[in-house]
């Protein structure tokens, strides 16, 4: 799996006030890997900043593994097609990576 395509959205920060009860800030952020959503972190703080409980959920594993995989194989076919003077633009439409992690990859190869 590689880092560099791992990117996390803060999808919701909610403060919550129940009569009677403690009040808590509820956090939601959403998991991407190659701006594929695979799954969630959800937190429940204290109003003094202790985690109260937190969850961190991934959406159907066979997925992730399928999509972890053709990311492995499009960044081996972009690194080869780089060293092959191939441009990063055509690199990127073959391969559908993003430019930056293109360029990323362009700078180690070269």
């Amino acid at each position: 799996m590689d880092k560099r395509l791992i990117e996390l959205e803060v999808k919701k920060i909610q403060f919550t006030h129940i009569f009677n009860y403690n009040d808590f800030i509820y956090v939601l952020l959403w998991i991407y890997y190659n701006d594929e959503n695979i799954g969630s972190y959800k937190s429940v703080y204290t109003m003094d900043g202790e985690t109260e409980d937190d969850i961190l959920n991934f959406d159907d594993n066979r997925f992730i593994k399928n999509l972890v995989e053709s990311t492995n194989n499009s960044i081996e076919i972009a690194e080869k097609a780089l060293m092959e003077g191939i441009s990063s633009e055509v690199v990127g439409k073959i391969s559908g990576l993003k430019s930056s992690l293109i360029a990323d990859i362009k700078s180690k190869v070269s």
